[in-house]
């Protein structure tokens, strides 16, 4: 199958599970077997926080109950990010699955991300009721991401690895979640395969099949990456990531015959 711009590859906002068990579908509901418990109560094992960076950026953060446990949050237990409150998308508990069983669902806490926030060194997440205070800040979550040419104004050559530069030296990229693509401006043009890519610490080496048609377009990079966790109180372990799109127009020239 040819390869998709990346516009047309929506991946899901959510990259860490917020369901107990895998669900095909997220039907938010209240509580329906589990009592109410407050957060010390709760006492989750981990805490995750997460941004996505898009046209309508969005932060979240994610509560990890202990193994065997599905409880539902009281009411009264609010999160808030750089002061700012957000919004309760799971509360917890048993939720129904679109093939009729019940999974567990995490509580899950999300807000929009103001274009005011946008370039912020730090932020920071707090999760509290009057039993319990948990918080976590994490490091560069919400600076631009951008992708540039290690060597400025030269084209692509087809089928030849190029080095790019990840504009946030502390993101760890995941390889296997890279995604990669260039859209021509001739929309006749498309490339016959997937590019190869590798990742080493922040560059992005990127090679284009051998094939690839000359032209012009735009190269497509897709990421989501660790950053580091400056304070994580009040629970044992947490962890944050950003999931973020980064573009630059480039020339791809057709791949180079061999020497005789």
């Amino acid at each position: 199958m040819p390869p998709r711009s990346l516009a047309r590859q929506i991946l899901s906002f959510i990259p860490v599970a917020i369901f107990g068990i895998c669900a095909t579908g997220c039907t938010l509901f209240d509580e329906f077997f589990d009592e109410s418990v407050s957060l010390a109560e709760f006492a989750p094992v981990s805490a995750h926080v997460t941004v996505e960076l898009a046209d309508v950026s969005r932060s979240q953060l994610v509560l990890e109950g202990k193994e065997g446990m599905c409880p539902t949050m009281k009411d009264d237990i609010e999160a808030r990010v750089d002061d700012k409150p957000m919004d309760v998308f799971i509360r917890g508990g048993q939720q129904p699955n679109s093939q009729g069983g019940w999974i567990c669902g995490m509580p899950t806490f999300r807000r929009n991300v103001a274009s005011s926030d946008l370039g912020k060194a730090s932020t920071r997440f707090i999760v509290e009721d009057d039993t319990k205070t948990i918080t976590v800040e994490a490091t560069g979550l919400l600076q631009e991401r951008t992708i540039a040419p290690t060597v400025k104004d030269v084209p692509i050559e087809a089928g030849v690895e190029t080095s790019f530069d990840w504009s946030v030296a502390t993101d760890e990229i995941d390889p296997e979640l890279l995604l990669v693509d260039f859209v021509y401006d001739d929309a006749a043009l498309s490339l016959s395969s997937t590019a190869w890519t590798r990742v080493d610490g922040s560059l992005v080496h990127i090679r284009l099949p051998a094939d690839a048609p000359a032209g012009k377009g735009m190269l497509q990079v897709e990421v989501t990456a660790n950053v580091p966790v400056e304070k994580c109180d009040g629970v044992p372990a947490c962890d944050a990531s950003v999931h973020a799109r980064a573009e630059v127009e480039l020339e791809v020239v057709a791949s180079k015959p061999p020497n005789p």
